[in-house]
């Protein structure tokens, strides 16, 4: 595993669910993508996720550990929340990734910890994982790949293959790929090489793709993720540049069935599960890589909800392929472990006590105005954390209003700042 103590396991074993502590493996720290220690950098890396183990983390399966650099390291642990049916976010999360037949998306406010959570699986089970954030900027290239001129590439070459480019668009009208123009230029192929995309590199090395902030996306962004987020089974992605389809390894009737035995899942309950097993055993790296979806290849999206600047409703086909999970706000117990967790606050003094307890109500406080459209400053866990360390350079009530008069929109800063004042520490 990746947890940073040393032994392999998380120090802390408290966990807040709702406003009662139970016993649990660990107490989540942060929220903030900057506490999660990985890159979505995949230059010259080939390196596919590892074999299952037969061991599970929640309802995921556990991947063999093969030194993969994108799994995350998380120097945190993690506090999990109570949802509705008695169950927590990890378990209802880890249970999604599991589903074959559906991706995952992730809805809270900013802040509220859904990177983290997702990161914080992926370490556990093993998993590679890639973040693209999402924008009006993110292009399909970007996703799915394109040809370049290599560092040796004559330039005069491509200059010509821009110019072809630029010709073929003019005649037709509409952007096209860079792969026509290079087959009108002698000499060309040989000048120009295939990167893969972020997401073409997940789909072929089993990794968890994050789509964050995914109803951010542009229209082109949008094109290849409706074939991944199929069924598996059915899962596509088109590199249209180089006229290639991905989909998923191909297993008969009979690999399903026994597949379903091995593994002890009733195919009359559970086929698609059982699929999913088959492909997993079949895959070959030698034989597959590249040509196939990898089986432990997941899509994860999340999203602040659609009235953030910027943002959209999902249309109602592309959110029907997904698990919807809603992600809400630490309650405030576990906010305060939190800040002990996370600041030099102490849980033994008396006066950090008090100040914790001031600052979190303050925090839900302002929580509660923004549900209630009161104010539009959203307060993240990251807020609470700023504070905190802050807090030792200045009295917790300042530090209050040096953090979250910060952040604050010009229209609330007044009313931000009278909470505070008002609030006894």
């Amino acid at each position: 595993m990746k947890d940073t103590n040393g032994n392999g396991e998380n120090s802390v074993t408290n966990s807040f669910l709702n406003d009662s502590a139970t016993k649990a493996d660990s107490v989540d720290v942060e929220a903030a993508a900057e506490e999660v220690q990985y890159t979505g950098d995949v230059s010259g890396l080939d390196l596919p996720a590892g074999g299952r183990t037969g061991e599970t983390f929640e309802d995921l399966s556990v991947l063999e550990e093969v030194d993969h650099p994108l799994v995350p390291t998380i120097n945190h642990s993690y506090i999990k929340r109570r949802q509705s049916g008695n169950t927590t976010d990890l378990e209802n999360i880890t249970f999604a990734l599991s589903l074959p037949q559906f991706a995952v998306l992730l809805e809270g406010e900013t802040g509220v910890g859904k990177d983290f959570a997702l990161a914080y699986i992926a370490s556990k089970t093993n998993r590679p994982m890639i973040t693209v954030n999402f924008g009006v900027g993110t292009t399909y290239e970007d996703l799915v790949g394109m040809f370049e001129p290599k560092e040796e590439a004559s330039s005069s070459i491509v200059g010509k293959v821009q110019q072809a480019r630029e010709a073929l668009e003019e005649t037709f009208g509409e952007d096209v790929p860079i792969s026509d123009a290079i087959e009108m230029v002698a000499g060309a192929e040989s000048n120009f090489g295939w990167n893969d995309g972020l997401l073409t590199w997940a789909v072929k090395n089993g990794a968890v793709f994050h789509g964050a902030e995914i109803n951010a996306a542009g229209g082109e962004a949008t094109m290849p993720l409706h074939g991944v987020t199929e069924e598996e089974g059915k899962r596509y992605l088109t590199l249209k540049q180089k006229g290639e389809v991905i989909t998923d390894l191909p297993v008969t009737e009979e690999e399903i069935e026994a597949a379903g035995e091995r593994h002890g899942v009733d195919i009359r309950e559970n086929k698609a599960k059982a699929a999913h097993m088959a492909r997993a055993d079949k895959w070959e790296h030698e034989e597959h890589y590249g040509n196939y979806i990898h089986p432990q290849f997941r899509f994860v999206g999340s999203m602040n909800p659609p009235t953030y600047a910027g943002t959209k409703e999902l249309n109602d086909a592309f959110k029907s392929r997904f698990v919807k999970i809603p992600i809400d706000y630490l309650p405030k117990r576990a906010e305060k472990a939190l800040m002990f967790e996370t600041t030099p606050f102490k849980k033994n003094d008396d006066d950090d006590k008090r100040a914790v307890d001031k600052i979190t109500d303050i925090l839900e406080n302002l929580r509660n105005s923004y549900k209630d459209m009161d104010i539009v400053t959203p307060i993240s866990h990251r807020e609470a954390i700023k504070v905190g360390l802050y807090s030792q350079k200045m009295a917790p009530k300042n530090a209050c209003k040096f953090v979250l008069g910060g952040i604050a929109a010009p229209e609330d800063k007044s009313k931000i700042v009278k909470l505070i004042d008002t609030t006894k520490f």
